[in-house]
């Protein structure tokens, strides 16, 4: 069986939108590393953060990973390594909103892509604090 030209186009047509939304360039990765400060615990971790954009969620959503390592000795990193999905331009103004770990944390704060981002966060344990994360590499 000999599929159409017709159908042969439709397939590439589709196989071309896929390879769109789904490969993203490694250049578009926005890669930060920063601080949190813990107000209950006073507690100080370090995160690494590599995001890229979602064409497929919206053009201000970039999911990504964030990694987490404990600078106070007293203290564990409640998500080491999970994922997070953040969005830029809440209400049309340089702010964002993130979820971190499926909703086990949550932040929001002050930054467009590419730019520092300053803010504070809350987790379902109870924990909260204030974050600062800077871009780093290109």
């Amino acid at each position: 069986m000999n599929p159409s030209p017709r159908a042969l186009a439709a397939l590439a047509a589709a196989l071309t939108l896929t390879l769109a939304l789904f490969a993203t360039p490694a250049s578009a990765a926005l890669r930060y590393r920063g601080k949190q400060w813990s107000t209950p615990t006073g507690g100080t971790v370090q995160d690494r953060i590599l995001l890229y954009p979602s064409p497929v969620d919206g053009p201000n959503i970039w999911r990504g990973t964030i990694r987490c390592r404990a600078l106070s000795p007293w203290i564990v990193c409640l998500t080491p390594a999970s994922a997070l999905v953040v969005q830029f331009y809440v209400e049309g103004k340089p702010l964002f909103l993130a979820s971190i770990g499926d909703g086990v944390c949550s932040a929001q704060g002050i930054g467009r892509p590419g730019t520092w981002l300053t803010g504070d966060y809350s987790c379902v344990t109870g924990d909260y604090g204030t974050f600062s994360l800077h871009r780093v590499g290109s």
